[in-house]
């Protein structure tokens, strides 16, 4: 999803209940935010060309003036005097745009055909090896770690619809066990930590995007921590249940993603 800030010319003369209406039940706008009269935020997997073809659409329908801009809008970063209603949007909002990220980082290789990403070939026996790059891998231990991301995926599905647990720690275990994938998958292609400000997980994803050639890793893990944490400075500590469903499948989409690139 991706959120854009449109500004319009408004005639105080007019009523604009009516072209609220239409923009705001259209099925193409998921989230909207309009506490200012001559704005809103508005949450949709539109581009802006489709996105400003509706609006436009819509003004002259209404007979309203025609003049709008529609900006692409980065919600890590906002301040203001609104109600508290409009700071908690914003910051679920914020969310949701960082898990978009993730969805499209997955959803990329298979939009693309998969070209850009080396995958270690799917006959792999013990008297072989696989080779990416220059880092050999010991067929063995793919085989064990395909076998434990397997599990994984489970423990994910469940923890998907265990309602019995707070949504905030939900996510939290979903995102140890991405964290624990990544650095093994890095591993299994030669990836060794050096003494360095970086985390090892950091290492592990930057060594993984090197080696892939790829992206699409780096943008789900960078997503997901990124989603998790301002989750966790939400005031009331809580991850709202949608919000906490879609981060625990992006979970299980970033291991299947590595679980693929470990070869089928």
């Amino acid at each position: 999803m991706k959120f854009y800030l449109l500004l319009f010319e408004r005639d105080p003369r007019k009523s604009y209940k009516a072209f609220h209406d239409d923009l705001t039940t259209d099925p193409r706008v998921s989230t909207w935010l309009h506490y200012v009269t001559n704005a809103y935020i508005l949450g949709t997997d539109l581009d802006e060309g489709p996105l400003a073809e509706l609006v436009q659409k819509l003004l002259v329908k209404h007979s309203l003036p025609s003049l709008f801009l529609g900006i692409a809008v980065d919600l890590d970063h906002f301040a203001g005097f609104l109600p508290n209603a409009a700071w908690n949007w914003l910051h679920e909002s914020s969310i949701r745009a960082d898990l978009g990220n993730v969805e499209q980082a997955i959803s990329k290789e298979a939009k693309e055909g998969g070209e850009q990403v080396v995958r270690i070939p799917m006959q792999i026996t013990s008297k072989t090896s696989a080779r990416i790059g220059f880092s050999l891998t010991d067929p063995a231990r793919v085989r064990e770690l395909r076998d434990d991301m397997r599990e994984d995926l489970e423990t994910l599905a469940q923890l998907a619809k265990d309602v019995s647990e707070g949504g905030l720690h939900r996510a939290e275990k979903s995102w140890i066990i991405v964290q624990e994938n990544l650095v093994e998958t890095a591993e299994v292609l030669g990836f060794r930590p050096v003494e360095s400000t970086d985390s090892e997980l950091k290492q592990a994803v930057n060594f993984l995007t090197f080696q892939l050639n790829s992206q699409n890793i780096m943008i789900a893990a960078y997503g997901l921590a990124a989603a998790l944490q301002k989750a966790k400075n939400n005031p009331d500590g809580k991850m709202k249940a949608a919000d906490t469903e879609r981060f625990v499948t992006n979970c299980k989409a970033t291991i299947e993603e590595l679980r693929s690139i470990l070869g089928y």
